[in-house]
């Protein structure tokens, strides 16, 4: 870019410079009134008649957008016309845009192709591009000439390294020149803190820091309360590192507010007041920080310094999960699968749950797939449910092999691999895991009698730890044969136990068998609630059942609405029997409103309705 840009090289004479001051003037009031457009041209006729300051000021509001569209590459035109005019302030805001260069804004470009080539130009001008060697020039010649603000940027560019090579030497050195600067201070601080170019010199680090810290420094307060909140170059004085900390969370720094409130929860220099921390942590969190998200979660889930609020503490979960945290991935897909501070949202735990798998904890690989085989996200793909199943289990998770080797082990699956499948379930139940244990039993009573024994023992061993699936089997392994009457009794003392623990298959098959053997109305009481149990755990057969008791009076009074609304139930969960009999019921208008059109397609659909499966 060209350094051309005041009009007349000398000094204006007394008339140029009286007319300079006046469109200062009005432009100056103009600026005051908001009317920023008018501001501009005077602004810019002042310029043209050689006035830097005005130039400079033409720059800003290009940079702001004021009374003009907005336009860096603008902006940076108009400061080098005042730097050419050896306008101070000028030079480092040039050298800023230098740093960086100047592309055109969208709205820029969007209006480009509509002007003409002479009127783009002086509306924009061209892209500015970068120019790092000027902008070191500038910011030289300006701290040669004593501005501090310059020196500061020096340092601050070789310290950071961002658009050249870092050089702490110089950067110290520059920042040196600037001694009385507090961000100068801060960075000096932060040089003997950490020994850059220098040997580390904690005592000469908290000089500077609280050089910083008494001028205001949010950082440099941050920095010199750490240094007091600890024993080191000064004296420990948590009082005191509460006092600077608590500045410095004051001015908006989130990292301060972080720190200020771990103290005011732990009542570290000073009382605990955990409506401050929170008041702190909320606003950290505000500003984006994850530390501070996280700890707010935990501190509203778990409760006890403040009362506990789950819907917020899963909004925070699901704020940090957000951010990318691990952890919280985790806990927000457990919330969601909970129900915990939100109604329960299974997709959302899937998809919580798949983010946490690919970095998290084993638990979460384990959990995506479970929650792939239930069909949350979809119909249930293998390939992507072994995936996870064994991501987990390569993880350390032992609770993961049972599940896979059920995979493994099918063999309508094109991924089934019996031997390995069993090797699996073989190592885990040798574990004592229950699910192996009742998985590989089954398999033995399935397709090898010769390990009969071995399965009545692994199911016994298992439902013996309280594994109502492991109790059901065995109740029902037992039940087989109806001829002895020992083991009739051990099977509804097995069926009983995984009853009572929920499991929705022993609860119809204790109802079956009590309901055969039943001679008074309490037992057939007590059979029904069974039925009602399970039904209301998803069982179709169970509500089938209850159907054909209520419907045809069978040890219970006949109640045709009742026996209706249990076949309805079971059609909704797929049981085809129960449809067409509820066609039937239609179609005569029998407990229900009569509505043979609505009957005869419910008895239609019923020949295509997929029957219940055996109960799991």
């Amino acid at each position: 870019m060209s350094a051309s840009g005041r009009e007349g090289g000398s000094r204006p004479g007394w008339l140029t410079g009286w007319r300079i001051a006046f469109l200062r003037k009005r432009a100056a009031a103009r600026h005051a009134a908001k009317a920023f457009h008018s501001a501009v041209r005077l602004w810019i006729a002042a310029a043209r008649l050689g006035d830097g300051a005005s130039a400079y000021l033409v720059g800003e509001a290009y940079r702001r957008g004021e009374g003009v569209i907005r336009s860096l590459a603008q902006a940076a035109r108009w400061y080098d016309r005042a730097v050419a005019c050896d306008h101070g302030p000028a030079r480092i805001r040039l050298a800023e845009l230098l740093l960086t260069g100047a592309p055109e804004s969208d709205a820029q470009s969007a209006a480009r192709p509509s002007l003409p080539a002479r009127a783009r130009d002086a509306f924009f001008g061209e892209g500015l591009a970068p120019d790092v060697e000027r902008a070191k020039a500038l910011l030289a010649q300006a701290a040669e000439r004593g501005d501090v603000g310059a020196c500061v940027a020096l340092g601050a560019l070789y310290f950071e390294g961002r658009h050249i090579p870092a050089d702490h030497g110089a950067a110290r050195d520059w920042f040196l020149r600037a001694p009385d600067d507090p961000t100068a201070q801060f960075a000096l601080g932060d040089i003997f803190f950490r020994g850059l170019g220098v040997e580390t010199d904690a005592a000469q680090a908290a000089v500077w820091y609280e050089k910083a810290a008494r001028a205001g420094h949010p950082r440099g307060q941050l920095a010199f309360g750490s240094i007091l909140r600890q024993n080191g170059p000064r004296q420990l004085d948590l009082t005191a590192a509460r006092d600077w900390i608590g500045k410095a969370a004051d001015q908006g720094d989130a990292t301060a507010q972080l720190q200020a409130a771990r103290m005011w929860l732990a009542g570290e220099g000073g009382p605990v007041d955990a409506q401050k921390a929170e008041t702190l942590l909320r606003a950290a969190a505000r500003r984006g920080s994850l530390p501070a998200t996280l700890q707010l979660a935990e501190l509203l889930s778990q409760g006890g310094a403040v009362e506990p609020d789950l819907p917020a503490a899963a909004q925070f979960y699901e704020r940090a999960a957000d951010m990318g945290d691990v952890n919280a991935q985790f806990i927000a897909g457990r919330f969601a699968a909970d129900g915990v501070g939100r109604p329960p949202n299974l997709r959302e735990a899937a998809r919580r749950f798949e983010s946490a798998a690919e970095k998290g904890p084993p638990v979460a690989a384990y959990n995506f797939a479970a929650l792939l085989a239930r069909g949350v996200l979809g119909d249930p793909e293998p390939a992507a449910i072994l995936r996870w199943y064994e991501a987990a289990a390569k993880g350390g998770l032992q609770a993961a092999e049972a599940p896979l080797a059920e995979l493994l082990l099918d063999a309508s699956s094109p991924l089934c691999d019996a031997p390995r499948g069993l090797a699996l379930l073989e190592k885990a139940a040798e574990r004592g895991e229950a699910r192996a244990q009742t998985r590989l039993a089954l398999h033995w009573l399935e397709n090898d009698s010769a390990r009969w024994e071995d399965a009545d023992r692994l199911l016994r061993a298992a439902a013996a730890s309280g594994d109502a699936k492991a109790a059901f089997e065995l109740g029902r392994w037992l039940a087989r044969d109806p001829s002895r009457p020992t083991r009739m009794a051990e099977a509804q003392d097995w069926l009983g136990r995984a009853a009572e623990a929920g499991h929705a298959g022993a609860q119809h098959l204790s109802a079956t068998m009590a309901l055969r053997r039943a001679t008074t109305p309490p037992e057939v009481e007590r059979a029904v609630e069974w039925l009602r149990a399970a039904a209301g755990r998803g069982s179709a057969a169970a509500a089938f059942q209850l159907g054909v008791l209520y419907c045809q009076g069978q040890q219970v009074a006949q109640d045709l609405a009742e026996g209706a609304a249990w076949y309805e139930r079971a059609a909704d969960l797929g049981h085809a029997v129960a449809q067409h009999n509820l066609g039937v019921m239609f179609v005569k208008g029998l407990g229900v409103e009569k509505d043979p059109k609505k009957g005869e397609d419910l008895i239609r659909r019923s020949s295509v309705a997929p029957r219940a499966g055996a109960e799991s």
